[in-house]
């Protein structure tokens, strides 16, 4: 559903409507008006139907990007801990507590 494609739609249907009340000589303000609640709700019914679509991926995404985010900590994480322990005993002090802040705070 994109723009140009809600654009097409709406200009299919509207000026299909207005030809054809043109041409059986029917109240071509009713049917114009007819046919834009029409063409509305279709589109409404189609927008809310993507955007629930949306809604469901957007949150599976997040999901799997939190996922990826911790995994990332937790690597950062062990890795300052891992230098740590080759460092001499203030670096590793350092480490270890910037390690400890990340996880409180991540």
């Amino acid at each position: 559903m994109t723009a140009d494609r809600v654009k097409e739609i709406a200009d299919k249907v509207m000026s299909g409507a207005v030809e054809a009340a043109e041409e059986a000589g029917k109240d071509v303000k009713d049917v114009a008006h007819g046919a834009f609640e029409g063409a509305q709700k279709g589109i409404a019914s189609a927008v809310e139907s993507v955007g629930d679509k949306t809604k469901a991926f957007v949150r599976e995404g997040l999901a799997q990007t939190k996922d990826d985010l911790e995994a990332i900590e937790e690597l950062f994480v062990d890795t300052i801990r891992k230098v740590a322990q080759r460092s001499g005993p203030v670096a590793e002090d350092v480490l270890n507590s910037l390690a400890d802040q990340t996880k409180k705070t991540a």
